[in-house]
């Protein structure tokens, strides 16, 4: 199972994978996938037909009900019982944008968060950091962010004279 056909998708190269979009967002994670995998089946769980344009994306009618495999996830099991042979399967949904997940941060025009250096949002003592920040949506960007939002977090609460976590010292 993955949520990420940039990340994960090379994992998949010469196989066949299932997407399951809830948005439109999924044609272009299909059609990703469709340069690396042997076949691709897209399933649109959204309102209007996909405009997917490759042969090695079968748009595929029905929702999933399941997985199935042993130690691996080897199928996906369709309406009615049937089950489709898979190597991988990408969950390609929407999220709370990110502009609600805390009242008052500010968001750049692609709607990721806006940070500063520091990965302080516009909210005093709120920092942000990884895919919510923005692009590119990489796990090394994730966790070097990561860094610098935790230790300016911990500056921040030094400044504020706020007791540090537990076994820290000034």
């Amino acid at each position: 199972m993955s949520y990420c056909a940039t990340c994960d998708g090379p994992l998949f190269g010469d196989k066949e994978v299932a997407v399951l979009a809830y948005s439109p967002e999924g044609e272009g994670e299909a059609a990703f996938l469709a340069e690396i995998c042997r076949r691709v089946y897209y399933f649109p769980l959204y309102q209007g037909e996909p405009a997917v344009a490759s042969e090695r994306v079968q748009v595929m009618k029905g929702k999933p009900g399941g997985v199935r495999g042993n130690g691996f996830l080897t199928l996906l099991e369709l309406d009615g019982g049937n089950l489709l042979p898979v190597d991988g399967v990408f969950v390609i949904r929407e999220t709370v944008p990110v502009d609600q997940l805390v009242p008052g941060v500010a968001t750049t025009p692609q709607g990721a968060i806006q940070v500063d250096r520091e990965m302080a949002t516009t909210v005093p003592g709120i920092f942000a950091a990884g895919d919510c920040t923005g692009g590119p949506y990489q796990l090394p960007k994730a966790v070097g962010e990561g860094v610098v939002a935790a230790l300016s977090a911990v500056r921040y609460l030094d400044r504020k004279g706020t007791p540090s976590p537990a076994g820290r010292e000034g």
